[in-house]
């Protein structure tokens, strides 16, 4: 079966920037847990639990993938641990993989409904050919996938500020906290870099906004905003503004908490989330992919994946002289 890279039925391809090669996964999957997953509510894309199936309530996998051929023979959900008994489970379209250990009991009923460990699954494209299926391979895939994400959220942490890049915060009376692109990287990359509880957990701030100079509009591929500090709560203020509402821009969006080990989100969340060190409780619809070590929700989590940069390298001038055949390379 295929594994990786679907997303609302779009098959993905990674082109370029080996710094960034990890964020294939949040083009790839609309949610990834390193380790536990409780939910009570749907995601519309491809989840993959690294961990074990915690909740007992009902929900709904791949609510906005096509039930179609070519989609039933791809894993829309995947749980390497174990299951819990509780409520059926909805796959609206795609297949279910569950890993070797623990070993899963797996009875097909029909077309559609299955029974894995005592617990109902319907597999709502099983009239297309989705199914129920043990991958031997799945352990492997969350090793490679929790590394590739790891090192992603450590190396944008890195970055610094892109020079010319500013942030208004509100701290007197209250008010919007505004994000100013006004340059980026020859990827057209451009970063910010501020405390997490400043921005998200502010009495002050009532909006969050993304302005974007027009300068670099036309170069801009992604926003980067990494967000210090290991306990962060959101539960101040509202996205809004043409950036945040705009489905192609949270798209191209990472907030990324590379110390965070606890974030819990009360207000919709825009853009993609990187967290994967973290314990992510959610009471509130996440608009993207989130990577987390686990999630506990109430919550619905939706398009769009992140788009990822067409990235380019430093631009390498050759030069040759008229009376010498060598070579002279500069890197600008």
């Amino acid at each position: 079966m295929l594994n990786f890279n679907i997303f609302g039925g779009i098959l993905f391809s990674f082109v370029g920037c080996d710094s960034l090669s990890g964020a294939w996964v949040l083009a790839s999957y609309n949610l990834v847990t390193l380790g536990s997953l409780s939910t009570s509510s749907d995601v519309d894309n491809v989840t993959l639990v690294c961990g074990s199936l915690v909740s007992g309530s009902s929900a709904t996998f791949a609510g906005h993938i096509s039930q179609t051929a070519s989609t039933a023979s791809i894993y829309s959900l995947e749980v390497n641990g174990q299951i819990a008994s509780g409520n059926s489970i909805q796959v609206n379209a795609g297949s279910f993989g569950v890993g070797t250990n623990p070993s899963h009991n797996i009875t097909r009923n029909n077309n559609v409904g299955f029974t894995v460990d005592g617990r109902t699954f319907n597999m709502n494209g099983g009239n297309q050919g989705a199914t129920v299926k043990v991958d031997s391979n799945l352990a492997a895939k969350c090793s490679t996938i929790q590394s590739a994400v790891q090192t992603l959220s450590n190396y944008l942490a890195t970055l610094p500020t892109t020079t010319g890049n500013t942030v208004s915060i509100p701290t007197t009376q209250s008010g919007p906290l505004n994000f100013y692109v006004n340059a980026v990287d020859y990827n057209g990359v451009s970063v910010f870099n501020l405390n997490g509880n400043t921005v998200l957990n502010n009495g002050q701030v009532q909006q969050i906004q993304l302005f974007v100079a027009s300068s670099v509009s036309s170069t801009l591929q992604l926003v980067v905003i990494n967000l210090s500090g290991s306990n962060i709560g959101f539960s101040q203020a509202n996205f809004v503004g043409g950036w945040f509402t705009s489905l192609a821009s949270r798209a191209q969006t990472i907030w990324n908490f590379p110390q965070a080990t606890s974030l819990t989100i009360n207000r919709d969340w825009m853009g993609a989330l990187l967290a994967p060190y973290a314990a992510v409780t959610a009471s509130s619809d996440i608009e993207g992919p989130a990577v987390v070590l686990s999630l506990t929700t109430t919550a619905e989590l939706h398009n769009p994946p992140l788009t990822l940069p067409v990235c380019n390298s430093p631009t390498t001038t050759t030069t040759t002289t008229p009376s010498n055949t060598n070579l002279l390379i500069i890197l600008v």
